[in-house]
């Protein structure tokens, strides 16, 4: 698995910004099949069922409780 902080994260917030996995891909310089792969497991490492919604955009699904627990540590 490529690395969650250097490969994983990057991708995401890519994805998020772009919305197309080729975009990521020409970016991060990797084959669009390894956009999808790396953030298929990043999301399930880190449980954010992160996909792609009816829109068309790149969203996580389940990150409420990983954005309360940073507000409360940093209030």
């Amino acid at each position: 698995m490529p690395d969650l902080l250097l490969d994983a994260l990057p991708v995401i917030d890519l994805l998020e910004i772009t919305g197309k996995t080729s975009a990521v891909a020409q970016l991060t310089e990797r084959d669009q099949s390894s956009v999808s792969r790396i953030y298929r497991q990043a999301s399930e490492r880190l449980g954010l069922e992160f996909g792609k919604c009816e829109s068309g955009h790149y969203r996580a699904g389940a990150n409420q409780t990983l954005l309360q627990r940073s507000e409360e540590h940093t209030s």
